[in-house]
This record gives C-alpha cells, structure tokens and sequence, in this order.
C-alpha cells in the first residue's frame, strides 16, 4: 500500500454536503435492486463522519440468483468466436476510461485515497483489460504433438465457469479485473 504525505491529502476538497447520499443496490441477472441483507453504512476512511453510500448487502438468494444467471450465459458467451469475446473488456476499458474521473473520485471518497491515486486505479483496471482484449488478437488455443502417429492434440481456450470474488477494500476495481481475465465474476 502506498502511502501518501498529509500535505497530498489535504489537496482534496471537502465533500459537498449538498451531495445526495448513493443507495448501493446489486447488479442481479441484469436488473438492479436492493435486498434485504444487513443494513450497510459506508464512510469515508479519511472522513469518518461523510457517509459515502448506504444499502444492504446481498443475501443468500441473490448470491444464488446471480450465480445461476451467469452459469446460465455460459453457454452462449462460451460459444462466441474468440474476437466477439474480446469486444467484451475492450467496451469495458473504454467505459472505465471515459469516467475515470468520476469513478477515480468515488474511490478517494469510499477507500480515503487521494483523487490521482483513485483515478489511477479506474485508468489501470482499463489498461489492463485492453491487455485481456488484445488476447483475441493472439492465437486461441495450441497444437501439441499426440503420442499416436499422424495425431495431433489441439487445445483451444473457452470460458469454463463462474468465479466468485471478495476484493481488497485498497484496490477494488484492479483487483476485480485481474481475477476476471475471461471468467465471470460474481463480486
């Protein structure tokens, strides 16, 4: 973790007060909602008494609910040619970028960073999924020599499954990107 002098932290403005207060929702089988989990109230870590975002969190139900909608997609999503899968974190790197700033100043407020340090994570996370993107570019699988004559063992990568992930509260949106590679992910 890096740690930045008091004299960056002070850079930051103070929050608005006039800033409505978020209400967390989850993202569940493509429809937002609330749940009736335990109540959440989050704060700012350099400002405790600023309180970021309030809601719920997920339950055991939409746990299950988002799990079987991604196994569900797997099929189709694994079915797609190598190049239409790629498209997928490439639309994402370039959401991530064209509101870094916006998203770069929810990270300084939820996780007590500075606003370069949160911009810097959205603007990573989409540097790295340009990486995973490129991958449709490279070849999709590998040739292996069999051990029976005029055979050859071809493995070609597809998507196999669900992946679930509790992040770090340092790095939540980078982390989140480096486990996803090509998996689905349930954060």
């Amino acid at each position: 973790m890096q740690h930045t002098p008091a004299s960056a932290r002070a850079a930051d403005p103070a929050p608005d007060p006039a800033q409505q207060t978020p209400l967390l929702r989850h993202l569940v089988a493509g429809q937002w909602r609330s749940s009736d989990g335990a109540e959440l109230i989050s704060t700012n870590p350099a400002r405790p008494e600023e309180t970021v975002a309030t809601g719920h969190l997920a339950g055991h139900a939409e746990l299950d609910e988002a799990v079987a909608a991604a196994r569900a997609d797997l099929p189709a999503r694994a079915a797609l040619p190598h190049r239409s899968r790629g498209r997928v974190p490439a639309r994402a790197a370039d959401r991530l970028d064209a509101r870094a700033a916006e998203w770069g100043e929810e990270l300084r407020r939820e996780e007590g960073k500075t606003r370069a340090e949160g911009v810097g994570e959205v603007r990573r996370a989409a540097e790295t999924l340009r990486y995973y993107a490129a991958g449709a570019d490279r070849p999709s699988g590998e040739v292996f020599a069999s051990p029976r004559p005029g055979e050859q063992i071809r493995a070609v990568r597809r998507p196999v499954g669900v992946t679930a992930a509790v992040t770090p509260f340092t790095f939540p949106v980078t982390t989140t990107v480096y486990i996803r590679g090509s998996r689905t992910v349930i954060r």
